[in-house]
């Protein structure tokens, strides 16, 4: 085989494990983990975003159905407009309750004083502290988007219990 047929043959693979491959791994965890982290921050965000929206309409729907109910004397209607409005607004305060978040960030003090000898094990350290990260931060998004359900469930039930107690009760 001559050396014009082996070029053509041969096969451009990258990195390969003699090479440096685990550096080039450590380096693709480390970016991957900040895009992870991207999308769960913008995610956590998001959840907020509709925390503040579920608290806002809720307050706003139940002062209307207070109003309505206060100059018409029912009072059971009061009581559960009352009631669900509370619900969905201790639901909501406990999703925007800033608590939870991991950053994965080391201090420039870690940096100065690792004992670490390289850059794979310091590159290979730092996607271990974001995949930790990542691990933690996926708690509290899962925390708040079921406080987030619980708040916008108790938002639905306050209307329509209030009609439906209105309707049995006629107070």
């Amino acid at each position: 085989m001559t050396q014009e047929q082996k070029d053509i043959i041969s096969i451009e693979v990258g990195e390969v494990d003699t090479d440096g491959l685990r550096l080039w791994r450590a380096r693709q965890a480390v970016d991957q983990a900040k895009q992870r982290m991207e999308f769960q921050s913008t995610s956590l965000d998001t959840i907020m975003a509709r925390a503040t929206q579920a608290l806002s309409w809720s307050v706003t729907v139940s002062c209307a159905f207070l109003a309505l109910g206060a100059a018409q004397g029912f009072i059971w209607t009061l009581l559960i407009v009352g009631l669900f409005g509370a619900v969905t607004t201790i639901c909501a305060l406990v999703v925007l309750k800033p608590s939870g978040w991991v950053p994965p960030i080391q201090t420039p003090e870690w940096f100065l004083e690792t004992k670490l000898s390289n850059e794979l094990e310091i590159t290979e350290y730092i996607a271990r502290s974001y995949q930790t990260g990542i691990q933690e931060n996926r708690k509290r998004i899962t925390y708040c988007s079921r406080w987030l359900m619980a708040s916008w469930c108790g938002f639905a039930m306050m209307p329509i219990l209030a009609i439906l107690v209105h309707v049995i009760t006629k107070k």
